[in-house]
């Protein structure tokens, strides 16, 4: 009986344990200071009787979460080697709707502290994927464009252009806030960053900015005093960067100031074959000197009362001048033209950002002066051609975003105005002249949605433009909406899928619209078109990505339609030559596959490779030309750090013929030596050889039925390159907190 008894009473009690509540239980553990994620800290879910139920530690964005948790009167006990201890009670905890968990940094300093386990170097999320920047990446990288280079999907160019999947098209941003120049990347010290977070799938608020990238660099700003000198010189006297820079900060406030002078000298060789029923045509042109100088100045100030506030102000000059003389080889080569442009740009940006765990407010404000000046002597009909402009942009935008628990909105609006001239003279026309304005606006509205397993984002983009041209009562007006979609699945830590829907709008240039005739050569003459619509790039792509230790792998597939694709087009003329213009091509389409991979051979030698094939559709081809073309690009990198102090890297990069409106067209191929020696901390030598394989070259074919036009132009840019950089920057906080990390540890 009375073991009857017993076991009845089990039983009761077992129903009871079953019938409490369980929950789930997820939060966010940030710094009291700067609001910025705390990693590993140990988050340990102890019951009322200080009885261990379960521990989990907190991930790169600081977040953590328990699963079927039995007591909700239960405590938390939170624990880093950086921070004090701090113990709070579930309840708590559970009535805050925004599940941040603040921690105050210990008072004392850490000079090191090292971490030996293993560790995956990238990280995705819905909306971006994070590259952790490690002490052996800080150590092999002398400029900030370095250590961007190493990201698995991006790639610098010899000119320090930053080009993500294939498209250069990339915004800059440190800590959130837009760079007025991608230059200023390479201000920011290596040591300085903490993590480099690349957006490929914008959100809707970027729809109309013609950008395909987003790279922000998180960064510490504070307490930076020196500057920097990065020189590159040529001994063939044909390539010169000079960029010295200073950076100051006190307590919150920073100011810099940067010179760069830009010089080439290369010369350009041009072959054009134009044929038709009755004339066979051949030119071949020399252009050289063909010198391009830009004295560019960037000064600055930067106001940071702590991380969620921020105000700054940004002003830019450029003095940028080209002299080009081309000859014309007949049987010998004789003067053609005397190119001259002077192109000067002013531009200031001033921005406020206000934000919070839960709230962000962004206000931007900007205006931009662009003059023109350019004189074209032409030798061959002993006359003369010159051209002035100007163009004049202001406006800003303000976004705003708030955070409910896990649900992301943000919404905004951005408005500018622009005013632009253009006076055309010369010895043979009557003096042209053209007024131009246009108001631009756009409106968005995002929301995103991401717990730790999968996310979704959605967005939708309004944009109008009013465009008139004062001389010919010319006015245009459209409007377009551009929506987003993302979804992301953590298949597990190492595969995630992504699925993305994206638009992207570029508006056609002043100097594509304004019809002052151009001459090119003795057989073409340029001229813009007014009515030109901005091109609109919709597509959607699938892609799956793999990363583990020193390895990311990326495949994916993509369908791309191009509407109002601007497309160059050639139109013979009463006079024997031809008129080059732009005009839009209702539809093209795009569909293929792309892959990246990075991975390492050994620990010093290290391997990137990123490929696209898709084949092409131009439906108004027809009847003249085809209208299906398979294209393909390819680039690989590799790195080799043959000693602490020397490392090597070289890249190849081709591009396959693409197809244009009634025919094809070959980019360049570009490729990079470069062996950098480390002197000193401080101090660094590099060695570059500029397209040490395959010439620099272009090849346009176009024909339409009555004529068929083929250039080849190339341009002689191979040369070596010294280079010289000094870093005179120090830090002057007095206290710090230092976290090491392995390059080989894992989460």
């Amino acid at each position: 009986m009375k073991f009857t008894i017993c076991i009845i009473i089990l039983i009761l009690n077992i129903g009871i344990i079953n019938a409490q509540e369980e929950f789930n239980f997820s939060a966010y553990i940030l710094n009291e200071a700067t609001m910025a994620a705390v990693e590993f800290g140990t988050i340990v879910y102890v019951t009322q009787d200080s009885s261990f139920v379960e521990g989990v530690t907190s991930d790169f964005n600081g977040f953590f979460q328990f699963k079927n948790l039995p007591d909700p009167n239960a405590l938390l006990i939170i624990k880093h080697i950086n921070y004090c201890d701090t113990i709070l009670k579930l309840t708590e905890l559970r009535s805050n709707e925004q599940k941040s968990i603040l921690l105050r940094l210990k008072e004392f300093e850490l000079d090191e502290v090292i971490i030996k386990e293993k560790r995956t170097l990238s990280r995705n999320s819905l909306s971006k994927i994070e590259f952790v920047v490690t002490d052996n990446i800080k150590n092999e990288s002398v400029l900030a464009t370095d250590v961007i280079d190493k990201i698995p999907i991006a790639y610098v160019d010899f000119n320090n252009n930053i080009w993500i999947n294939g498209s250069s098209k990339v915004l800059v941003q440190v800590n959130g806030i837009n760079m007025p120049d991608a230059i200023l990347t390479n201000q920011i010290s290596p040591n300085r960053i903490k993590k480099i977070e690349v957006i490929t799938s914008l959100p809707a608020k970027y729809a109309n900015k013609d950008y395909t990238a987003i790279v922000n660099i998180i960064a510490d700003r504070s307490g930076i005093k020196g500057g920097s000198l990065n020189c590159k010189i040529s001994p063939l006297n044909n390539f010169y960067d000079i960029n010295p820079g200073v950076n100051y900060t006190i307590k919150n406030h920073s100011f810099y100031s940067i010179y760069k002078y830009y010089y080439r000298n290369y010369e350009e060789l041009s072959k054009i074959n134009y044929t038709n029923d009755s004339i066979n045509t051949a030119l071949e042109l020399l252009t050289y000197p063909r010198k391009e100088m830009d004295n560019e100045f960037f000064y600055g100030y930067f106001y940071e009362g702590n991380q969620n506030f921020v105000f700054g102000i940004d002003g830019y000059t450029s003095l940028y001048k080209e002299n080009f003389q081309t000859k014309l080889k007949e049987e010998e080569y004789t003067d053609f033209s005397k190119f001259k442009e002077s192109f000067d740009t002013y531009n200031f940006q001033s921005y406020f950002k206000k934000q919070d765990s839960t709230f962000m407010l962004d206000v931007n404000l900007n205006w931009n002066l662009k003059s023109l000046s350019d004189r074209n002597i032409l030798d061959y009909e002993q006359s003369e051609e010159n051209r002035t402009g100007k163009v004049n942009k202001a406006g800003g935008w303000v976004d705003i975003s708030k955070n409910y628990k896990q649900l992301i909105t943000s919404l905004g609006f951005e408005y500018y105005r622009i005013e632009a001239s253009e006076m055309y003279e010369s010895l043979s026309t009557a003096t042209l002249s053209q007024e131009y304005n246009e108001d631009r606006f756009s409106s968005y509205l995002d929301m995103s949605l991401e717990n730790e397993n999968r996310g979704f984002s959605i967005g939708l983009n309004l944009y109008y433009y009013n465009r008139k041209f004062q001389d010919s009562n010319l006015q245009i007006e459209d409007a377009y909406w551009s929506p987003t979609f993302s979804y992301i699945e953590k298949i597990n830590s190492k595969n995630v899928l992504k699925l993305s829907i994206s638009s992207n709008l570029q508006n056609p240039t002043l100097w594509n619209m304004i019809s002052m005739p151009v001459v090119i050569n003795p057989m073409m003459t340029y001229s813009g078109n007014p009515f030109l619509k901005p091109e609109i790039e919709r597509s959607i792509s699938l892609k799956h990505s793999y990363s583990h230790k020193r390895t990311y792998l990326e495949f994916g597939s993509f369908f791309r339609i191009m509407e109002n694709s601007i497309q160059q087009n050639f139109v013979y003329s009463d006079s024997n030559t031809v008129l080059l213009t732009n005009s839009n091509i209702d539809k093209t389409y795009e569909y293929g596959f792309s892959q990246t991979t990075n991975f390492s051979i050994s620990s010093w030698w290290k391997i990137k490779l990123y490929s696209e094939i898709y084949q092409q559709e131009f439906p108004e081809n027809k009847p003249d030309y085809e209208t299906k073309h398979i294209a393909w690009n390819t680039t690989i990198s590799s790195y080799w750090t043959l000693s602490p102090k020397l490392f090597v890297g070289l890249r190849y990069a081709y591009n396959s013929s693409l197809l244009m409106h009634k025919g094809l067209y070959k980019p360049y191929n570009t490729s990079l030596f470069m062996a950098r020696y480390k002197i000193s901390k401080s101090i660094n030598f590099s060695l570059m050889i500029i397209q040490p394989f395959s010439n620099f070259q272009t090849n346009t074919y176009v024909e339409n039925g009555y004529y068929q036009i083929e250039k080849n132009n190339q341009i002689k840019v191979r040369t070596l390159v010294f280079s010289l950089y000094v870093n005179l920057s120090k830090n002057s906080n007095k206290q710090s907190n230092k976290l090491y990390y392995n390059e080989d540890k894992k989460y």
